[in-house]
């Protein structure tokens, strides 16, 4: 049965429930962060906590994305829906006693991270065997499409119940959007969701103990030489990004103007911009560009922003004596370029790469390099706090911009890129295996 864009009923079905899904992630991190807050009015009590469940985010799309190539995809998603579920539940407990219990609260952010970490990865790999590969293309764009919508109406709807009702509501609200999303992929239908045939060591799944099956992902993804580097300048773009947009560019604007409307409007241009990309500037860049040439100017229109903060900004302010919220306004054409460039990036990338690592692989692959691409976020944020004590926040945004900037002539390198990125998507399936065999070949041979 086809439906949507010549999209089977299957890949809607899955679609509905990531977007649910994205909804419930949202709203539920805004509400618990407002109550938190609220409750013991301790922000370093609040990011002690985040920190610890987003390592155990990053960590276990790492340590559990084997669980991807060996079991049932669709089953697998239930089961983590289950584990939020119970997070959400305890939730709910907590906020029915009196006071803040840090034990129960931590147990809930600690389960609903971990079902996080392993779904992520499941439900990327889930996505090509839902679709024809001629497809594939479009169905990404779709799915990046709703997660920029769900990143703006998670917060939205959160903060609606929220006023309206209370964190009670908003969290009863995302398990009820968890019970909805859990059915969808129950419903789904399709090619077999499970790894098939020998792994690189000659032997079934099934007779490798868990930590070689996450070992041959880590030595795969190291072989596939142009996956690794891509990785790596993931790696760059998050270590930069994440930083820029959570604290570095609010110091700019705090320490320049006391407006705090103009952080909401930089940021809100940003995902806008992000909105743009992925559902009508990747189609006509790749046509004009290449997608190899997409990905190029992905990374230059993502630096603009940050590199502008460096240096328009100050210049408007100092040389043409403009007021800083006005600076900054002038700017935001700036964002939304660079939410674009960003989705030239993904969109490109997720293609390429859910095509070309071969089926029994791709879960592991996909988990090392949300593992690798994470880790740079707190790395990154460690690092911009450290340069913050010693630089302006001008003189911050201006040395991130510099390091995404990079990445578009290190992108030149990268061996294969050219070979792959240019070839159609009915030619992607399974490429990485032709030219990288040795990656999915034993270690013991």
């Amino acid at each position: 049965m086809r439906s949507l864009f010549n999209l089977p009923r299957s890949f809607l079905l899955y679609q509905a429930s990531v977007f649910l899904l994205l909804l419930c992630s949202q709203s539920v991190r805004f509400a618990l962060g407002w109550w938190a807050l609220d409750v013991t009015g301790s922000s370093a009590l609040l990011g002690s906590l985040v920190a610890v469940a987003s390592f155990v985010e990053i960590g276990s799309q790492l340590v559990f994305s084997w669980m991807g190539d060996r079991y049932d995809k669709p089953r697998m998603i239930m089961a983590t829906n289950a584990m939020t579920a119970s997070s959400l539940v305890l939730l709910l407990l907590a906020l029915s006693l009196t006071g803040f219990h840090v034990g129960v609260v931590l147990v809930a952010m600690l389960l609903s991270s971990l079902a996080l970490g392993i779904r992520g990865p499941v439900q990327q790999s889930l996505l090509p065997q839902l679709v024809d590969k001629t497809l594939l293309g479009a169905a990404v764009q779709i799915r990046t499409t709703a997660g920029t919508v769900a990143t703006f109406l998670g917060p939205l709807m959160g903060t609606a119940l929220l006023s309206a009702l209370g964190a009670r509501a908003a969290i009863t609200n995302a398990l009820i959007l968890l019970c909805i999303a859990t059915f969808f992929v129950s419903r789904i239908e399709g090619k077999s969701a499970m790894a098939s045939g020998l792994s690189a060591t000659g032997r079934t799944a099934s007779d490798l103990r868990w930590y070689e099956q996450m070992l041959e992902g880590i030595v795969a993804l190291y072989r596939i030489r142009m996956e690794f580097f891509l990785g790596l300048l993931a790696m760059a773009v998050n270590f930069a990004l994440y930083p820029f947009l959570v604290f570095v560019l609010l110091a700019l604007v705090k320490a320049e103007t006391d407006a705090p409307w103009v952080f909401g409007f930089l940021d809100a241009c940003f995902g806008i911009g992000l909105f743009l990309g992925a559902s009508i500037a990747v189609g006509p860049m790749n046509r004009w560009l290449g997608r190899r040439g997409s990905v190029i100017a992905g990374f230059l229109l993502l630096a603009m922003p940050m590199l502008a903060c460096g240096v328009l900004q100050p210049w408007l302010v100092q040389r043409l004596a403009l007021p800083a919220a006005d600076s900054f306004v002038g700017m935001s054409p700036l964002f939304l370029i660079g939410g674009c460039g960003l989705m030239l990036i993904n969109v490109n990338a997720s293609v390429v790469r859910s095509l070309a690592i071969p089926h029994a692989f791709r879960t592991r692959i996909l988990g090392a390099v949300g593992f690798l691409s994470g880790i740079a976020m707190p790395l990154g944020s460690a690092a911009a706090s450290a340069g913050l004590a010693v630089v302006s926040p001008a003189q911050a945004a201006l040395a991130l911009g510099l390091v995404v900037a990079v990445c578009a002539p290190a992108s030149l390198l990268i061996p294969d890129l050219t070979k792959v990125m240019n070839k159609r998507d009915g030619d992607l399936e399974g490429e990485y295996e032709r030219i990288y065999p040795a990656a999915f070949q034993s270690r013991r041979a």
